[in-house]
């Protein structure tokens, strides 16, 4: 009588998952893991024009402000700030940068002298002229007011991204992350786990 033959089986079970697991995970990166950007794409990816606050304070002023030579005077400048707003809202640049230089240069020792620094280094940001906004916000960073020094500091940190400098973007970011405000922005960049933006 004949031996029986068996046919020896090699069972794939664990492998055949692991192997179908991995390449999947291969064809997911490929199609969803965008490379990392570059310093440009952080400021493109997280620049947006800082919400006006102080155009309400402004209608309220000019609303409240009397006839009188004097009174006539302060009104014209309220007015003017008005319309640099009105310009900076709008995403006109170009003509709220010189109305919040004029302010400043005619209005050095007025209250709101930081908050119209910060509007005029936002718009020069807007028009693409960042050597100008760099000073003004660095000046700003040293602010005694916490909300304005930490919205100088997300602004700066931009700034330096579209400037090349990625360290010093790096570090200011570092400090945002404890801020209410800005903490969550602050660690999608730097950390690429959570955002594929990231600093090259």
């Amino acid at each position: 009588m004949a031996a029986k033959k068996t046919k020896k089986v090699i069972k794939f079970g664990k492998f055949r998952w692991v192997a179908a697991s991995a390449i999947f995970a291969i064809i997911a990166g490929m199609c969803f893991i965008a490379p990392p950007a570059d310093n440009q794409e952080v400021f493109d990816n997280n620049f947006m024009a800082y919400e006006d606050e102080i155009t309400q304070e402004l209608d309220m002023m000019l609303a409240t402000r009397g006839a009188g030579d004097e009174n006539d005077e302060a009104r014209k400048e309220l007015q003017k700030m008005r319309d640099a707003m009105e310009h900076y809202n709008n995403k006109e640049y170009l003509d709220a940068i010189p109305m919040f230089k004029d302010y400043l240069k005619e209005n050095p020792d007025a209250h709101d002298v930081q908050n119209i620094k910060f509007y005029l280094a936002v718009s020069f940001l807007g028009n693409k002229q960042t050597e100008d906004s760099k000073p003004l916000l660095e000046e700003l960073v040293q602010s005694t007011n916490q909300e304005l020094k930490e919205d100088a500091q997300w602004y700066l940190s931009l700034t330096y991204a579209r400037m090349e400098q990625p360290d010093a973007a790096r570090d200011i970011l570092k400090e945002l992350t404890t801020s209410e405000k800005y903490g969550a922005k602050a660690d999608k960049i730097l950390n690429p786990a959570k955002q594929n933006v990231v600093f090259k």
